[in-house]
């Protein structure tokens, strides 16, 4: 099996690389490592320490871009089976050894959902994933089941053509909803053992702005017509309340123009009708940042 680590290699990273590297290194010997640099922080002396890492093969790309650096990675994976592991996370003993077992005797599977663990700042352990009933698509958009470390991929079934086709953000979700439509998923939740465990840490990407814009379009990509009714009308609603939370964030930043655009197309999406007390609140918001560039008397 092969274990992807997109990186950008920079020196705040390092700590955090190596320890990944070393739980891929602790699997028994059946795992090599594609790691893919990509960026321009990289530190010189992190790449070449990786470069003499035992059964590790360095790529090194100029954009810092995840999705092309998985891209990169996948097209390069030569063995049967391959996983992703994010360079602030690490695999747990013998979780590597468990994941081909199950491909080896499973070969209907394309990909297999594994159990871990997200470990939050405040020292908070939570299982993931969680799935909710049979429909893993229904699930799906309850709660994202593929964990970035998380899944098992069999090569010849899950090509980088998967990858290359994920939005910037909200990608594993976007992902998950690709293969559970068109793959055969398998999922161990009866394993009491985590494979794997997430290191929660203060630049998460979801946290930030730019996640929350891009959010209604990256779950936009996922409406398709062809989909069960049902999946479609909450799509819609999902749509809406991204565009929503985008909204509340760009007026939040002093984003006015954005925030109407946001706004208005939530109120377009199933049950958007529930946002329009919004409105009131961005007229006011409008009218106070008018106020403060023209110097004129407050807002009541």
């Amino acid at each position: 099996m092969t274990v992807i680590i997109p990186t950008l290699a920079s020196s705040e990273r390092s700590v955090s690389l190596v320890r990944a590297v070393e739980s891929i290194h602790e699997q028994e010997g059946l795992c090599k490592i594609i790691v893919v640099v990509n960026g321009n922080r990289r530190d010189l002396d992190v790449v070449s320490a990786l470069k003499r890492a035992r059964d590790t093969r360095v790529l090194e790309l100029v954009e810092g871009d995840l999705v092309k650096a998985l891209t990169a990675g996948v097209e390069a994976v030569t063995t049967p089976y391959f996983s992703i592991l994010d360079d602030d996370d690490h695999l747990m003993a013998g979780a590597a050894r468990k994941r081909i077992d199950y491909m080896d005797r499973h070969p209907e599977a394309d990909v297999l959902v594994t159990p871990g663990q997200r470990q939050f700042m405040d020292g908070r352990t939570v299982r993931v994933p969680h799935l909710n009933g049979k429909d893993t698509i229904a699930s799906l958009l309850d709660n994202n089941w593929l964990a970035s470390c998380g899944g098992v991929f069999r090569r010849r079934s899950v090509g980088h053509d998967y990858f290359a086709s994920m939005p910037r953000y909200l990608e594993w979700t976007y992902l998950a909803f690709q293969l559970a439509r068109e793959r055969s998923v398998h999922f161990m939740m009866d394993d009491p053992f985590p494979h794997f465990t997430i290191v929660e840490t203060p630049s998460s990407e979801s946290r930030s702005l730019e996640y929350s814009l891009a959010m209604p379009g990256a779950l936009a990509q996922m409406q398709d017509p062809s989909l069960p009714l049902e999946i479609q009308r909450t799509l819609s609603r999902k749509v809406g309340a991204a565009l929503h939370h985008a909204a509340g964030r760009c007026k939040k930043s002093g984003r006015m123009r954005d925030a109407w655009r946001f706004h208005l197309a939530s109120l377009r999406k199933r049950d958007g009708m529930k946002y329009l007390l919004f409105t009131r609140h961005l007229l006011i918001g409008t009218l106070r940042l008018t106020r403060d560039k023209r110097g004129l008397d407050p807002v009541e």
